[in-house]
């Protein structure tokens, strides 16, 4: 895969996202001035990320339509303010079928899409791309000071025949964690007392037992920088205040899909010891 972002911290996000040890990624700036379209064409897919600046935007924009437009079906665009790259992409009627993700678990689901069709792409697209049928059984922890919220998201996730369980600190979600280490996926929130979202995930990712737990920051706000700052603390994803709860079970498939698959290669193993 490719990646043309001018912003380094938005790309190496990108990056981090996208590596899954199978994957190959290459980064740039930008691609008019390191990749020509038939040096695109060695590339199963290309991800362009666009951030807030108008000019930026434009001009990537201009770039793609100029010299890739045989490309397009393998371009896929990062757009985490959508209104910002709205307003350029309607200069550019051709773009406007191209996918586009506004958060990394939809990234997530397109990449998988756009993969080749080989046998690990095909276990990776089945398990990534679950449907709610399919997250029966899943195991998440909410972990959340707010009652409320913990009872809103319970109602609407146990309507799936997920198994929810939830905690009020951080202490107590890290406990639970340490006594079920078969959580598929753990909702933090970052505004707790006592102990915040960004300390409890980051003493999770120092217990080898239950570090490897995809972690979901839940943020009270999306202000520049607080993606970052979740990823830095340990997050895998983050999802902000108000819930959507369309994209959190977007964001649940892609992370429950990659867990069980993290898990199938032990079970012969373990069936053969038994």
């Amino acid at each position: 895969m490719l990646i043309a972002d001018p912003d380094p911290e938005r790309r190496l996000a990108l990056v981090e996202a996208i590596r899954d040890g199978i994957t190959s990624v290459t980064a740039v700036g930008r691609v008019a001035a390191n990749v020509d379209e038939p040096g695109a064409a060695a590339y199963d897919a290309i991800v362009f990320g666009f951030g807030r600046s108008a000019k930026d935007n434009a001009q990537m924009l201009d770039e793609i339509v100029s010299q890739f437009s045989d490309a397009l079906p393998r371009l896929l665009f990062f757009t985490p303010h959508p209104d910002a790259f709205l307003q350029q992409v309607a200069l550019h009627p051709a773009l406007g079928d191209v996918p586009r993700a506004d958060n990394f678990g939809q990234l997530g689901l397109l990449i998988s899409a756009a993969l080749p069709s080989d046998t690990q792409s095909e276990q990776i697209l089945a398990t990534e791309q679950v449907d709610n049928a399919d997250l029966a059984g899943a195991k998440v922890l909410i972990v959340d000071d707010d009652i409320r919220n913990i009872y809103s998201l319970t109602s609407v996730l146990e309507t799936y025949d997920i198994d929810v369980q939830h905690a009020e600190r951080g202490r107590d979600g890290i406990a639970l964690l340490e006594e079920t280490p078969d959580v598929d996926v753990a909702l933090i929130d970052i505004m707790m007392p006592e102990m915040d979202g960004y300390e409890t995930m980051r003493r999770i990712r120092a217990m080898p037992a239950i570090a490897h737990i995809p972690l979901i920051a839940v943020t009270a706000k999306a202000m520049k920088g607080d993606r970052q700052k979740c990823l830095d603390a340990g997050a895998s994803d983050y999802i902000a205040k108000p819930v959507d709860l369309d994209l959190l079970l977007a964001l649940l498939r892609v992370w429950i899909g990659r867990a069980r698959a993290r898990a199938e290669p032990f079970a012969p193993a373990l069936m053969t010891a038994i």
